[in-house]
């Protein structure tokens, strides 16, 4: 699962996981539910950082 290019583009250019976790794109994923964790565990292979707010706020 990735965010869409331009979503995912702003929030890889913010300096702080609490900025990144309040941007409009990545709160889209974190709405999805737990439906997208096997997709945000995946991913966290590529990007260690960038999916553990998300799975704090869903789980």
């Amino acid at each position: 699962m990735r965010l869409p290019c331009q979503g995912r583009q702003e929030v890889e250019a913010l300096s702080s996981t609490v900025e990144m976790s309040k941007h409009p794109a990545y709160q889209e994923i974190i709405k999805m539910g737990e439906g997208v964790i096997p997709f945000l565990l995946e991913d966290l292979q590529q990007n260690p950082l960038y999916w553990l707010p998300a799975l704090g706020q869903i789980t």
